[in-house]
């Protein structure tokens, strides 16, 4: 489904949506919705969302949460996803990810695993993201 301008949205498992554009599949980038399940405080049941870029290339691979927090509406989702969108079409690839780097509330990469067994689970993991698409 073709949502943003070029932007191509497709659900996941009903909990996960990913966008990404033709552009982005050739510069390995993504941006990942998911909605979890999660208990607060004296057992309270609630819902929360992630809003991630993941990225990766031959050296590295990275995960760039940009929100995590209570659960968003739709329209919420939309504005957030299209910002991060136009920063990407705005930006050189290199400077579109130090950006988003910044404005990122975690990051998790490849390299930063100080055991390989992790570093491979991580790489795996980020580009077992993209296999979802096809």
């Amino acid at each position: 489904m073709n949502l943003i301008n070029g932007l191509n949205r497709k659900n996941i498992e009903d909990v996960e949506w990913m966008y990404y554009s033709n552009n982005m599949l050739k510069d390995n980038l993504i941006v990942v919705v998911n909605n979890y399940e999660s208990i607060g405080g004296e057992k309270e049941w609630g819902i929360e969302t992630w809003i991630s870029v993941y990225h990766y290339n031959d050296l590295d691979a990275f995960s760039f949460t940009l929100y995590q927090g209570d659960y968003l509406q739709s329209i919420q989702v939309y504005r957030i996803v299209k910002d991060i969108y136009d920063l990407y079409l705005d930006n050189k690839l290199p400077d579109f990810l130090k950006i988003i780097k910044d404005l990122s509330v975690a990051f998790q990469s490849q390299s930063m695993q100080s055991k390989k067994e992790n570093a491979r689970d991580v790489r795996e993991w980020i580009v077992s993201e993209f296999a979802t698409i096809n």
